[in-house]
This record gives structure tokens, sequence and C-alpha cells, in this order.
């Protein structure tokens, strides 16, 4: 999923309009900026859904710095990447497992 796609996934969450400027003009900041990406991490901790384990989902985990991989999950967070970026990804993960769960 490219940044734009991934912004626009995170836009849509958050309820902002596909007729906002910023969301027509793909300047959608969530991945790498921590004051738009945090009320999206806010807005999932006030969910009920805070108790879910993030290999119980498709395609997420948190692994080390070897990159390892299992049946559960692929690699999204390593220490040598920027914590903003494995966020990022951690939140589209989110997402996406939330709307299979929430048609």
């Amino acid at each position: 999923m490219s940044i734009e796609e991934g912004n626009k996934l995170i836009a849509e969450f958050m309820n902002v309009s596909k007729d906002s400027y910023r969301y027509k003009n793909d300047l959608l900041n969530y991945e790498d900026s921590w004051d738009w990406l945090m009320p999206v991490v806010e807005k999932i901790a006030a969910m009920d859904y805070m108790n879910f384990n993030l290999s119980s989902f498709d395609g997420a985990g948190f692994y080390d710095d070897d990159y390892k991989h299992t049946a559960r999950g692929t690699r999204i967070f390593s220490k040598k990447d920027k914590l903003i970026d494995s966020t990022w990804q951690a939140v589209i993960q989110f997402i996406q497992w939330y709307q299979k769960q929430n048609p």
C-alpha cells in the first residue's frame, strides 16, 4: 500500500471528508507528523479493541532486528525503524483488520 493510499485509509477512518482540500490533493500527513498520527492512535486506544494482539490479524507483528517472519504475521517494527513509521504501519494494519471485522 502506498503512503497516499494508507493516508486516505486513515483519513476515512477518522471521518475526513473525501471532498476536503487535503484529501483531494494528497496533503494528508499521517506518515510523518505525530500531530496528525496521535489522534488516530488515541481513537484506536479508546475503542474496545485494546486487548487485541497485533499478531492475531493478517500481516502484523512486532519482531526483533533480525526481521524474523512467522506464519502469524510479517515484520512491521524493528529497533532499526523510525518509531513514527512503525506506528503508521501498525495503524494501517489495525484499520484493515477492523474493517474486516466490521464490514
